[in-house]
């Protein structure tokens, strides 16, 4: 049977808590973003056990520890500003991985035109989720 006072839900204990929930999610989220230009196949997977995962702290939250009392929760913002600097870290580095990994015409060339690719595609990325966040 379900119960609260055996699994409760708070930080650092056997039924989760809001920090460590979101905290696996935004690692695996971040990992996810970086590192896909690397390997599509993984994103791919990646994302199937990201889902995984959110059912399975959904059905800890719903089953184990009982839904807690739904209350209005500040703090959320902290992790949108997370997951925005993870956003434009990961468009840096993807720009950064597209030209070191993946076979481009930028491989004869030197440095400062690898380096002046690398930031324009980061600036044209970054551009465009700009103008996309001000359209929405």
């Amino acid at each position: 049977e379900k119960c609260h006072i055996h699994a409760a839900y708070q930080y650092e204990s056997w039924g989760g808590s809001y920090v460590e929930d979101f905290l696996e999610v935004v690692i695996g989220f971040s990992v996810l973003v970086c590192f896909a230009t690397v390997s599509p196949l993984m994103a791919t997977i990646g994302f199937v056990f990201q889902i995984v995962e959110y059912r399975l702290l959904a059905y800890r939250m719903t089953w184990v520890t009982c839904r807690p009392f739904p209350i209005g929760a500040e703090g959320l913002e902290e992790w949108l500003t997370i997951l925005d600097v993870v956003l434009y870290l990961a468009t840096c580095l993807s720009s950064l991985l597209l030209l070191c990994v993946v076979r481009t015409g930028l491989e004869r060339r030197g440095a400062m035109d690898k380096l002046s690719a690398v930031v324009m595609i980061t600036l044209g990325l970054i551009t465009v989720k700009v103008l996309l966040r001000v359209a929405l």
